[in-house]
């Protein structure tokens, strides 16, 4: 009845996809999806896409390695597993990834879940990390992202539990996505840092591109002391 089954099993993954599929536009078909959250970085493929309706699953084994092929200072993602349907009928899409570890750039991300859910207008996901250490001293126990995308804007919040450093933190913002970088605008969030609440001002803005940095009222206050970036 027009289903297809593929499997594939190597010593670094098992992976399986089954449903109704073009093998060669299986990339352009979550571009579609992609390209209208993020536009400015993914562009729409140029052709109609014929119609796709699958469901897929991914286990790595030791994967370490080839990740690192992607960039050197990423590693981990060994034993991880990320299942998924794709409809564009229907205009769903539904991703969810559990990973027990990886690292950025030394910084350790533990126990990952993931769960992802995209319509034809926006994309909601929620991850939620056991522990994130940023060094040996500082971590972000219980830390809870959730983002919603639509058109190059996102909305992000953050949550994290105590720790010995941070007692808690609640960081709200909008992130707008440019073809050479992002505008973070904040909204009202808070940390706690050695046992002193500090409350991060609304609107203050920060912009990252490929040839600079900028910030405007970007301001920090607890008590009587303030600290304002510009």
């Amino acid at each position: 009845d027009g289903q297809k089954f593929l499997s594939l099993q190597s010593n670094e993954l098992d992976a399986h996809i089954k449903g109704k599929y073009q093998i060669m536009e299986l990339p352009d078909a979550f571009k579609i999806f992609l390209s209208r959250y993020y536009p400015a970085y993914i562009k729409r493929p140029g052709y109609i896409v014929k119609d796709q309706d699958f469901s897929f699953e991914i286990k790595t084994k030791e994967a370490d390695q080839y990740f690192q092929l992607i960039d050197k200072r990423l590693k981990g993602f060994d034993n991880s597993i990320i299942t998924g349907n794709l409809k564009l009928k229907d205009n769903d899409l539904n991703v969810r990834a559990e990973v027990p570890s990886f690292s950025y750039d030394g910084k350790v991300f533990n126990n990952i879940m993931l769960e992802s859910h995209g319509t034809l207008d926006s994309l909601a996901t929620s991850v939620t990390v056991e522990d994130v250490a940023i060094n040996d001293s500082l971590h972000l126990p219980n830390t809870i992202l959730r983002i919603s995308s639509s058109k190059d804007t996102s909305t992000v919040s953050i949550i994290t539990s105590a720790s010995k450093t941070i007692s808690e933190a609640s960081i709200n913002a909008r992130v707008l996505t440019l073809s050479n970088g992002v505008s973070v605008h904040f909204f009202p969030s808070s940390f706690i840092l050695n046992d002193k609440k500090w409350q991060l001002e609304k609107d203050g803005e920060i912009t990252f591109n490929n040839s600079r940095v900028s910030a405007n009222e970007v301001k920090f206050m607890q008590g009587n002391q303030q600290i304002t970036i510009a």
